[in-house]
């Protein structure tokens, strides 16, 4: 009677993954260049999802078998697919100054931080602020006359 339970348990944990793989997947995704995060070059071709879960991540031959007639196939076309979460939270305007800041922590003369600023004046509106940062004031000669 004591080897009953742990056989019973067994079979019951098994039904449960073997439903799992054969239900057929929610959403697959093919042709895609899924970069997995698992090692440093783990690349893969497609993806399967079941409700809120990436359930497989393989070959397109191999995904392509755990569609089923309800499946929504999405063609990646080759297109990067990452892991990834979403984050609600953002301060708005640290992030809306990112988009017109400037980092100079690796200027060497004073004439490159002209340029910089001409460069990245061209893609502003008119009258928007170009905010800087990590400007190495010790290691940066003087502006010469003919930059300004």
């Amino acid at each position: 009677m004591n080897g009953v339970f742990p056989l019973l348990f067994c079979l019951l944990f098994c039904s449960q993954l073997l439903s799992a793989q054969l239900r057929p997947a929610d959403l697959i995704v093919t042709n895609a260049n899924i970069r997995t995060m698992t090692s440093r070059d783990a690349v893969a071709q497609a993806l399967a999802v079941n409700g809120n879960r990436i359930t497989a991540v393989g070959s397109n031959t191999k995904i392509r078998k755990l569609a089923g007639p309800e499946t929504h196939v999405i063609d990646a076309g080759g297109k990067l697919v990452l892991p990834g979460f979403n984050d609600a939270h953002v301060h708005f305007m640290g992030i809306g100054n990112t988009f017109s800041s400037m980092e100079l922590r690796d200027v060497k003369r004073g004439e490159e931080i002209v340029e910089r600023i001409r460069r990245y004046a061209k893609f502003l509106p008119d009258g928007r602020w170009i905010l800087g940062s990590e400007f190495p004031a010790g290691s940066v000669g003087p502006l010469s006359s003919s930059s300004h």
